[in-house]
C-alpha cells in the first residue's frame, strides 16, 4: 500500500525566496545505501524521506551557486574568486563534489537552497549567506563556509581568453571552496545580474573584485559599468612623478609646516579679530534676512533723479590737443620744449592707434633725449633701428623703453649700435626690452657691459636667456640694480639663479611670474636674504605656491608695499591671515583668479584696508556683501578697485563702496558683472569715479597700462 506524506512546512515568520527549477542530478546510489539501511517499513519510509531530501539539495545546487562570508576577522589570505575582464565571455564552470551532510548540524535546507540554522546553534557567530544564480550550470555549484567542509580548495583565476583557470590553494584560510564536475559553460554577466551579494578576498582588490562587489548591491547596469571605466582607467592614465620629484626635493628642507595648509591660526592676531568680527556679524543677521540675501543685508539708499548726470561729460582740452596731434602725426616738425610727461603721452596714444611711425620716432631721439618711451616697436624695423640710433646723441638717455622690439633688435643690430657710443650710456638707469625675442645671452651681456649703472631692467617674454645671463647681470650690475623683470622667461630655472640673485645688494622689485620653476622652497631661500630689502613681488601663474610660501613672506618682508599673487590656485585663507599679520604696509594688493573666501577677505580688509591704494578681486568668485561692507568702512584710500566677474557682488554693494570712498576711488572695473544695473550706475553720489566694463562704458579711453618707468621706490 501506497503511503502518502504531506511536504515539509516552513517556520513561520521566514521568507523564503523562489528558486528557478534546475536540472536534476543523479544522486549517490551507493552513498545512500551504506548510510542509511534499515529492515523495517519505518525505517524505509525515513530512509526515502532523508533521500528525498538530499536529491532537492542537490538539485538545487546544481542551479544555484551559494557562497557564504566568512567573518570580519577573516584572514588577508581568504579564498578568492576573481573573474574574466570581460563580462560577456562565457566560461567554463568549476566542478563541485559535495561531500558534507546537513544531518545532525541544527539546520534545515530548503528546496530553493537556502539554510536555516536554530538561533541557539550559532548564537556567537556571524554568517552571511549569498545566492548567485547561474543561467545554464547544469551541475556543481561552489560553497564557501565557515570550518563546515574540509576539503581543498582551488583558487579561479582568469585567463586572456576569459577562460577559468584555478590554482591549487595550499589551506590559506578558513574558507574553503568545493568544487564538482560540471561540462557546462555559463556568462558572468548572468552571474553579475543574479548575484545578491558576493565577499571577495582583500588582497585582491582588483577590477573584477570591485564590479562584483557593486552587483552585489544590484546598482544600476550602466552605474556598474561606469563605476568599471572608472578603475579601469588607472591601466591608461601613464604619468610620471620624476620631474616633481625632482622639482620639489629640496622642500623636506625647508621646516615642516606647523599647522594644516588652509588653517588661520588662533592667537589673537589683526586677522583673527577681525574674522571673529565677521563672524559676529554674519551671527547677527536675523534668520529672515540671511534667507532673502543669503549673506549679511547692505544698506544703501541711491540717490535721485542722476540718471544724465554722467552723460556726455566734454573732454577735457588736453585730449582734444592730443588726438589732433596723433591724427596729424607727419606734420609735426619737432618736439622741443616738450615736457617728457606729454611726450609720454602722446607716444602711448600713437601707439594704441597704431599710427606710430619712424617720423616720429626721430622726433623723440633728437635733440639729445633724457627718455625714449615706446611701448610698441613692433612697426620698426633693423635699418630703421640702426639709422636713427647712430644719430643720437645719449648722453643725456636716462629712460629707455623699446617694449616688443623682436623684430628690430637681435644681436648683431646691438653690437653695431653699441659701437657708435662705447660709453655714452653710463647716465642710463632705466631699460625695458619687453619681448625682445631675438635677444641672447651674449646681446645682454654686451649691453649691461655698455650701461654699467642700470638700476632697473625689464626683460620680460625674452625667450632667449638662460640662466647664465642673470648670473653675468648679478656680477656686473650686484652693487647698482634695484629693479629685475623676468617675467616668461622659460629658459631661466629659477633654482639656479638664486645665487645670483643673493648678489643684488638693493634688489627692490622682483617679477618672476609664469615661471615653472618657482616654488615654496626658492621663495623660503629667497626671502631669508633678500626680504628685509623687498617692496614689491610678482607671483603671478606661480602654480605651486602654497600657503607656506606666502607664510615666509609675510614673516621676512615687513616692508613689502605691492603683490601680485594673480592665479596662485593653491593659497587658502590662511595666505591672507599671514600677509595681514606679517606685511603691514601692502598698497598694491592683486589676488585674481583665487578661491578666497568672502570672509577672509573682507578680514584682510578689516585688518589692512586702511593703507590700500590698488586692490584687484578680478575673478574670486565668492566676493560678496562681506568684502562690500569692509571696502566701505575701511579702504579709504583706494584708487583703483577690479572687480570684474564678482558677480556676487550687488548694486547695493557696489553703491555702498563708490559712496563711502567718493574722495579717492578713481577707477571701478567691472567687466563681467551682467548683474549689475541702472540703479547702481544712475543712483551713486561720485562724480570722480571711472566705471570701465559695464555696457555703453569707454574701455580704451580710460584704461591706462601701468606704467612701470622709471623708478617707483627709490629716486634715481
Amino acid at each position: 500500500m501506497t503511503v502518502l506524506r504531506s511536504r515539509k512546512t516552513q517556520p513561520p515568520n521566514v521568507e523564503i525566496e523562489p528558486s528557478t527549477p534546475a536540472k536534476e542530478v543523479e544522486a549517490s546510489s551507493s552513498s545512500f545505501h551504506n548510510t542509511h539501511t534499515s529492515d523495517s517499513n519505518l525505517g524505509l519510509r525515513r530512509s526515502a524521506r532523508l533521500s528525498l531530501n538530499r536529491t532537492s539539495f542537490n538539485n538545487n545546487a546544481a542551479g544555484r551557486c551559494k557562497r557564504k562570508a566568512v567573518n570580519d576577522d577573516l584572514d588577508k589570505e581568504s579564498a578568492t574568486v576573481r573573474l574574466p575582464l570581460d563580462l560577456d565571455t562565457p566560461v567554463k564552470a568549476p566542478t563541485l563534489d559535495v561531500q558534507d551532510s546537513d544531518v545532525g548540524n541544527r539546520c534545515l535546507r530548503l528546496r530553493s537552497g537556502k539554510k536555516l540554522v536554530k538561533p541557539e546553534a550559532n548564537k556567537n557567530e556571524k554568517e552571511t549567506q549569498v545566492e548567485a544564480n547561474i543561467d545554464g550550470v547544469s551541475e556543481g555549484c561552489v560553497v564557501i563556509e565557515e570550518e563546515q567542509v574540509p576539503v581543498d580548495c582551488e583558487q579561479m583565476d582568469v585567463g586572456v581568453n576569459g577562460a577559468v583557470k584555478t590554482d591549487r590553494n595550499e589551506e590559506k584560510g578558513k574558507g574553503k571552496i568545493v568544487e564538482g564536475s560540471s561540462s557546462s559553460d555559463f556568462s558572468v554577466t548572468d552571474y553579475l545580474n543574479d548575484a545578491d551579494d558576493l565577499v571577495v578576498g582583500p588582497e585582491e582588490g582588483g577590477l573584477m573584485d570591485t564590479v562584483m562587489a557593486e552587483s552585489s548591491n544590484k546598482i544600476d547596469p550602466k552605474e556598474r559599468f561606469k563605476n568599471v571605466a572608472k578603475v579601469n582607467a588607472s591601466r591608461f592614465a601613464h604619468f610620471s612623478v620624476q620631474e616633481e620629484d625632482e622639482e620639489d626635493a629640496d622642500e623636506d628642507e625647508l621646516e615642516p609646516q606647523t599647522e594644516p595648509n588652509g588653517d588661520v591660526e588662533d592667537w589673537p592676531g589683526p586677522f583673527s579679530t577681525a574674522m571673529k568680527i565677521i563672524k559676529d556679524r554674519s551671527s547677527n543677521t536675523s534668520t529672515e534676512q540671511a534667507k532673502k540675501s543669503e549673506s549679511v543685508p547692505v544698506i544703501w539708499v541711491p540717490k535721485k533723479n542722476n540718471q544724465d548726470r554722467f552723460v556726455n561729460v566734454p573732454p577735457s582740452l588736453e585730449e582734444l590737443c592730443m588726438e589732433i596731434m596723433a591724427e596729424n602725426v607727419d606734420a609735426i616738425t619737432s618736439l622741443e620744449s616738450v615736457p617728457d610727461a606729454l611726450r609720454h603721452k602722446l607716444t602711448q596714444a600713437l601707439c594704441d592707434s597704431r599710427k606710430m611711425n619712424h617720423h616720429f620716432f626721430n622726433l623723440l631721439a633728437s635733440r639729445s633725449p633724457s627718455e625714449i618711451r615706446i611701448k610698441d616697436c613692433s612697426w620698426l624695423n633693423e635699418e630703421q633701428f640702426t639709422k636713427t640710433f647712430e644719430a643720437i646723441d645719449a648722453s643725456n638717455l636716462t629712460v629707455l623703453q623699446l617694449d616688443q622690439c623682436g623684430r628690430c633688435l637681435p644681436d648683431y643690430v646691438l653690437y653695431d649700435t653699441l659701437t657708435h657710443f662705447p660709453s655714452k650710456l653710463s647716465a642710463l638707469t632705466n631699460i625695458s626690452l619687453k619681448g625682445a625675442c631675438r635677444l641672447s645671452d651674449a646681446g645682454l651681456n654686451a649691453l649691461i657691459t655698455s650701461a654699467s649703472s642700470l638700476r632697473s631692467i625689464n626683460l620680460r617674454c625674452c625667450s632667449l636667456l638662460t640662466s647664465n645671463a642673470i648670473n653675468n647681470l648679478a656680477d656686473k650690475l650686484g652693487s647698482v640694480l634695484n629693479e629685475l623683470y623676468i617675467d616668461e622667461c622659460f629658459g631661466i630655472d629659477a633654482k639656479r639663479i638664486l645665487p645670483a640673485l643673493f648678489k643684488l645688494q638693493h634688489l627692490e622689485v622682483l617679477s618672476i611670474s609664469r615661471s615653472e620653476t618657482v616654488n615654496d622652497s626658492f621663495i623660503t631661500q629667497f626671502v631669508a636674504v633678500q626680504g628685509h630689502k623687498m617692496k614689491e613681488l610678482v607671483l603671478a601663474d606661480c602654480t605651486k605656491l602654497t600657503d607656506r610660501g606666502l607664510k615666509a613672506i609675510a614673516t621676512s618682508c615687513p616692508d613689502l608695499c605691492a603683490i601680485d599673487l594673480t592665479n596662485v590656485c593653491k593659497l587658502t585663507d590662511a595666505s591672507l591671515g599671514h600677509l595681514a599679520n606679517g606685511c603691514q604696509t601692502i598698497q598694491t594688493m592683486k589676488f585674481c583668479r583665487n578661491t578666497f573666501s568672502d570672509e577672509a577677505v573682507a578680514a584682510y580688509l578689516e585688518a589692512r584696508g586702511g593703507s590700500l591704494t590698488e586692490l584687484s578681486l578680478n575673478h574670486v568668485d565668492k566676493v560678496g556683501n562681506h568684502t562690500a561692507l569692509s571696502l566701505a568702512k575701511h579702504a579709504k584710500k583706494l584708487q583703483c578697485l577690479d572687480l570684474s566677474w564678482c558677480r556676487e557682488m550687488t548694486d547695493e554693494g557696489l553703491g555702498l563702496i563708490v559712496d563711502s570712498c567718493c574722495l579717492s576711488l578713481k577707477m571701478l572695473k567691472l567687466f563681467g558683472c551682467t548683474q549689475i544695473t541702472n540703479v547702481f550706475t544712475h543712483g551713486h553720489s561720485n562724480e570722480n569715479v571711472k566705471i570701465v566694463g559695464l555696457q555703453g562704458s569707454q574701455i580704451l579711453k580710460n584704461i591706462v597700462a601701468p606704467d612701470l618707468l622709471p623708478l617707483r621706490y627709490s629716486s634715481v
